[in-house]
């Protein structure tokens, strides 16, 4: 009697094998092609690439622009942000910060995860100063009888 289970299977079509040549010149081709894509686009990237060299194109293009973090008084908190050609190139507040460090652990992006905790190291240092500032603005006197004893 036939028994499928003691059969080999036969592949019919050949399997292809791809190899990525990673060279420095492929990097750098990649990075100049894409220094004026959004933030969004190069973390897309960095997700659902599988090329080495385009990873490691997003991942220098994120990491060597020039972050600052400022306080806003209007969302009574800091936030990490790029300025390019006049514009701001993204907006980063400490949630964002944190949800983005959390994917870069999970793909592997010690680098990138670093990096967004330093600036999350940075926008609370920003908003303890705010918040001193803003303490020291208003005397305790201006509570009147309320007012704590120093």
């Amino acid at each position: 009697m036939f028994d499928p289970t003691l059969e080999t299977p036969a592949v019919s079509t050949a399997i292809k094998v791809v190899f990525e040549v990673i060279s420095e010149d492929a990097v750098q081709d990649q990075y100049l092609a894409w220094r004026k894509e959004s933030y969004g686009f190069l973390m897309n990237i960095l997700g659902s690439s599988h090329s080495e060299v385009e990873i490691e194109a997003a991942r220098l293009l994120i990491l060597e622009k020039d972050w600052q973090v400022k306080y806003s008084d209007f969302y009574e908190e800091a936030y990490a942000y790029v300025i390019e050609r006049g514009d701001t190139w993204t907006r980063l507040f400490k949630s964002d910060l944190r949800s983005e460090a959390r994917q870069m652990v999970g793909l592997q992006e010690t680098a990138l995860a670093n990096h967004f905790t330093g600036l999350m190291d940075q926008l609370d240092e920003t908003t303890e100063a705010a918040h001193e500032r803003e303490d020291r603005a208003f005397s305790p006197r201006s509570a009147g009888r309320y007012a704590k004893a120093s």
